[in-house]
């Protein structure tokens, strides 16, 4: 497909097992979130919470930070308020539900204008990985799923490089979670190439991590595998 052919959907979908079928959901009531790519959904207390994604028009691409709760058994996009400072706008997050009802959100990435840049040429800005991380609580004794709190997480132990596309899942019954993989981005000062796209090389990894969340504060620990 061209670059005129991509399209950003807003739509919800469920598929029941039992009669193999998808139905398009129709909210009964509330404001979807705009349509997007990128973004990260997890489930939470029968409600779907959704964070950040993009949106690109090919003229402007634009990040979001945004949260949206979808609940399953009214079927209605709830108005939610947050407060807290939130995390950067981005999109390929990895978001996890921990065991005490809270929410992870780790990295991401983004592409900022550089420094001096006009807005005109998609040349003139850089994408950024980011290796922060915050938690998404829901405001205790608000059964509701509307008040939310970011908070910002300190990390200890070992950590990974700065990377994309790490693949995650919580262990059950902890508020631990599993990090698996990615890849860092890096910069080609070899290649003499006018071509914006192969000035950069990825690296790819296969190493496992765990964290291990408590209260605000993060703690990883690289995972050594036999076999």
């Amino acid at each position: 497909a061209s670059e005129s052919q991509f399209h950003h959907y807003r739509d919800l979908w469920v598929f029941h097992f039992g009669s193999k079928r998808w139905e398009k959901v129709q909210a009964a009531s509330g404001v979807p979130p705009t349509s997007r790519s990128g973004h990260r959904m997890v489930l939470q207390k029968k409600h779907l919470v959704l964070f950040g994604g993009f949106h690109d028009n090919l003229s402007e691409c634009k990040y979001f930070n945004d949260v949206h709760v979808f609940s399953l058994e009214e079927r209605i996009w709830k108005k939610v308020s947050i407060v807290g400072t939130p995390p950067g706008p981005r999109s390929g997050c990895c978001m996890v539900p921990l065991q005490d009802g809270r929410i992870l959100v780790y990295g991401g990435f983004c592409k900022e204008k550089k420094s001096g840049a006009s807005r005109k040429k998609d040349a003139e800005e850089e994408g950024k990985t980011m290796a922060d991380m915050y938690i998404l609580a829901p405001e205790k004794h608000d059964e509701t799923m509307s008040k939310w709190r970011w908070m910002t997480v300190k990390q200890i132990g070992f950590k990974p490089c700065p990377r994309s596309g790490i693949s995650c899942t919580p262990i059950p019954n902890t508020n631990k979670i599993l990090f698996f993989g990615g890849v860092q981005d890096v910069q080609d000062d070899t290649n003499d190439s006018d071509d914006e796209d192969d000035d950069e090389i990825g690296n790819f990894y296969n190493d496992l991590y765990s964290v291990h969340v408590e209260n605000e504060r993060a703690t990883w620990s690289k995972i050594e595998l036999s076999g």
